[in-house]
């Protein structure tokens, strides 16, 4: 939904995007276009045009745990995904977004747990070009 800040009265509202109707996060791509993410798919968003793209996750799960995007944050032209596979990277102009980080699966965690270093959120530092993102397991 659009709000206006000062009158706070909501402006547009979308109820669904590509089938969802949850939406986790979402980051600017251009001046009217975005980047959202639900559960375990991601769109490209334009404000006038609608949905312009749903972006696929390059994933090789094993299958006990469900797919599970936390966030977005950008730096370097690029947008990550911290999830409970790893981190996912999506360079504007693709089709996929795939993955560039692993994290190793503790093999204490019992099935039908959560992952326990799971990725949540992070940020890009611009000064030494380097990605940070906070897990379970600390800072990764």
């Amino acid at each position: 939904m659009r709000q206006d800040w000062f009158t706070k009265k909501i402006t547009r509202q979308v109820p669904v995007i590509g089938g969802e109707s949850s939406f986790y996060d979402m980051c600017q791509v251009d001046k009217k276009l975005w980047l959202l993410n639900s559960y375990s798919r991601a769109f490209l968003w334009h404000e006038d045009k609608g949905l312009v793209k749903e972006l696929l996750f390059s994933y090789t799960g094993n299958g006990n745990y469900p797919f599970n995007v936390r966030s977005i944050f950008s730096g370097a032209g690029r947008f990550y995904f911290p999830c409970n596979y790893g981190l996912y990277e999506y360079i504007p102009g693709g089709d996929t977004i795939r993955r560039v980080y692993e994290q190793p699966v503790n093999p204490k965690v019992i099935p039908g747990q959560f992952i326990e270093n799971d990725m949540y959120y992070g940020f890009y530092d611009s000064t030494r070009r380097r990605v940070w993102v906070g897990s379970r397991t600390g800072l990764v």
